[in-house]
């Protein structure tokens, strides 16, 4: 999703750019992907052979070797790595962290914060007031790890209260025994139109709950892998989500008061959306494409 907010920038810009990789059983990506006028998308990595005097590699990866040929220095320009607490240290010109931790400012090669956190085209802020039956999303980020959507669904099922429910899920399955208030979505395209609207939004401490801190929404976030808890904490510490818990092992640790809180409580569901007020200004894709023309002073082919 970050890679792919850039991505978007790039050609926006005109910059020939290539997307090289495949995405497994999240048709709502594939579908984002093909959405990008002038993207050239490439599966395998053997099908493109880039050019190491103009070709620039942006790479987004926690699962790549550090040995892998086609990341070698050699062979590109420059690299530009967007790194957290797990990623593999590849090797890198310059690495951007897309969150708000300051520790990352102890290396001078890493460009950090919510100046950089790279939000797609398509998110937009949320100026609706709150409706008198209170709309509400889940979703478990790109791919619903854990079934964070079904267990969030069947907490909130707990209350007798009058809302609905938009159950977002990559791919879409029958939930049973939910009540008429919940109604189940496939991730995609559907989601930005839903989201202008939503009065609170539930997902996972990832790129997504990011993107709904941009529109400026009230959030409850939950971290269930261990490449989240960066985001879940420093969001947390800021006051700028109500955190739920961390579940990475099992959902014991779930913070069933905070819930509560954010269901009843109209002043804390404001206030969340208060503090978030220009705290990401959707201008960090573009900005991450400027770091490039400026840290390296040529045009670049940017290669995602």
């Amino acid at each position: 999703m970050r890679c792919l907010a850039i991505a978007e920038e790039s050609v926006s810009r005109g910059i020939p750019t290539f997307l090289v990789g495949q995405v497994i059983d999240m048709p709502w990506l594939t579908q984002r992907i093909l959405k990008i006028p002038s993207l050239n998308w490439i599966l395998k990595q053997t099908a493109f052979t880039p050019n190491a005097k103009t070709d620039y590699l942006l790479l987004d990866s926690y699962e790549l070797s550090i040995s892998d040929p086609f990341i070698a220095p050699s062979r590109w320009r420059r690299i530009v790595t967007l790194v957290d607490e797990v990623t593999p240290k590849y090797a890198a010109d310059i690495m951007i962290h897309p969150g708000i931790d300051a520790s990352w400012a102890k290396d001078q090669n890493i460009y950090f914060g919510r100046n950089f956190v790279p939000i797609r085209k398509g998110i937009t802020k949320h100026t609706n007031q709150e409706s008198s039956n209170l709309r509400i999303i889940v979703v478990g980020g790109g791919a619903n790890p854990r079934n964070v959507v079904g267990f969030v669904a069947r907490e909130l099922q707990k209350y007798d209260l009058d809302f609905s429910v938009l159950l977002f899920i990559h791919r879409l399955t029958a939930m049973k025994d939910l009540d008429s208030r919940f109604t189940v979505r496939a991730n995609g395209e559907e989601l930005d139109v839903e989201a202008r609207n939503a009065d609170l939004v539930i997902t996972t401490a990832s790129t997504t709950s990011l993107e709904f801190l941009a529109r400026e929404t009230a959030i409850g976030i939950v971290s269930v892998t261990k490449n989240q808890e960066s985001y879940y904490e420093s969001l947390s510490k800021q006051g700028l989500v109500c955190p739920l818990g961390k579940v990475v092992e099992n959902y014991s640790k779930f913070n069933h008061s905070s819930l509560h809180k954010l269901l009843y409580s109209y002043e804390y569901r404001m206030r969340l959306r208060s503090n978030t007020k220009g705290f990401i200004d959707l201008r960090g894709a573009s900005r991450i494409v400027d770091l490039i023309f400026e840290k390296f002073n040529k045009f670049p082919i940017l290669n995602c």
